[in-house]
């Protein structure tokens, strides 16, 4: 809350003195955050997305074969990719146990959306060449 960013003119770059003021009311929970007014409460949702990013190349996110795997517990219902090559693979593990490639097309950037009715359980980023 009232954050403020203000340039350091006398060193000639761009550096900033930043200030902000945090307040810790209570758990983090919706109904705390619509009773302390920081939540609309005609907002449409109660329920809250996480975001969180991966990097590929990450030791401990790689499997035996050298491909990237990332597990989710709770089940994943969206994301995005960036920067693949073209004719990477990712493959879509569901909770059913099926498994969906998907092949990165000219752009290196691929979303899906899988919604709450299927959600992913495991993501796996290959390099191969063509789908097994």
């Amino acid at each position: 809350m009232n954050n403020e960013l203000k340039p350091v003119e006398e060193l000639g770059r761009m550096l900033h003195n930043f200030t902000s003021n945090a307040v810790e009311i209570a758990d983090c929970t919706y109904e705390n955050l619509v009773e302390y007014g920081f939540l609309n409460v005609n907002s449409p949702s109660k329920y809250v997305g996480l975001w969180r990013s991966y990097q590929l190349g990450d030791p401990d996110l790689l499997n035996t074969d050298g491909n990237t795997e990332i597990i989710f517990d709770a089940g994943l219902e969206t994301f995005t990719v960036q920067d693949l090559m073209p004719g990477d693979i990712i493959y879509l593990e569901f909770f059913d146990g099926t498994i969906e490639p998907i092949m990165i097309g000219i752009t290196g950037s691929y979303t899906y959306t899988v919604g709450v009715d299927k959600p992913v359980k495991k993501l796996t980023i290959s390099s191969h060449s063509e789908i097994d």
